[in-house]
């Protein structure tokens, strides 16, 4: 991969324990990223911006006619920032949510968003829940890296604050939630599960990465059909769209 991407132009540079990307080219913009050597940032980039894993939800947007109108886009577990960065290369995106609760992600995510000129975005330090509450942070899910990270309740250091998607969008300011995007390393088990399923209600779009060791997918696709969604499987995502919401 290293020597295909540095054929086609692009640069890598060290700095420190990082490594700058200069000049990778999505959809005809050259974007830049600040990655952790020797983490799992390799990992999401090859996921996000080699395999681009999000293409079907733009192919989605495009048939439902949404990629030209002015979009708000919730990111739940936004990691250092790449499917943001992906996003907002296709999208017109007017309000851009990035929830993140490790603090050393937030600071690359900060930084990400920055050098690619994107300056419409608001971080929430924390996690999204079926309700407003304080959770722990949880470093021993998978393989431990800094995209393995989730929020449970444990009995000490519940100092990691979560809200509900409805107080995240009342915050904000938003009507509506144009795109919702949960990657949340198996904390959607409580959302998923809880009775409360209303805030789907606001959302238009949804995309999911579903964490099988915590709940299955089918079982997550009958609690959306059951609110409306028309839903479909692609890789490890779930994609549906609220029939009530979209024309």
């Amino acid at each position: 991969m290293y020597d295909q991407l540095v054929k086609e132009g692009v640069k890598f540079t060290k700095q420190g324990s990082d490594t700058r990307i200069d000049g990778f080219n999505v959809n005809g913009k050259n974007i830049s990223l600040l990655m952790r050597r020797n983490t799992s940032d390799i990992d999401v980039f090859q996921q996000i911006l080699i395999e681009e894993e999000f293409k079907p939800l733009l192919v989605l947007l495009r048939k439902l006619d949404l990629l030209n109108h002015s979009l708000n886009v919730v990111d739940a577990g936004g990691n250092v920032g790449f499917v943001s960065i992906y996003l907002s290369v296709f999208l017109r995106i007017s309000n851009l949510i990035v929830i993140e609760p490790a603090s050393d992600n937030i600071n690359y995510l900060n930084l990400n968003l920055e050098i690619n000129g994107i300056s419409n975005y608001k971080i929430v330090q924390g996690g999204i829940h079926y309700e407003d509450d304080k959770l722990s942070l949880n470093t021993s899910f998978r393989d431990g890296n800094f995209w393995s990270i989730n929020l449970v309740k444990g009995q000490h250091d519940r100092n990691i604050p979560v809200y509900s998607v409805d107080t995240i969008r009342k915050n904000s300011n938003l009507d509506i939630i144009d795109i919702l995007k949960i990657d949340i390393e198996g904390s959607e088990k409580g959302i998923f599960e809880h009775k409360n399923l209303d805030w789907l209600d606001i959302v238009r779009v949804i995309t999911i990465e579903v964490h099988e060791e915590f709940i299955s997918k089918e079982f997550v696709k009958k609690r959306l059909t059951d609110k409306l969604f028309e839903v479909f499987e692609q890789g490890e995502l779930l994609i549906g769209y609220n029939t009530r919401l979209v024309c």
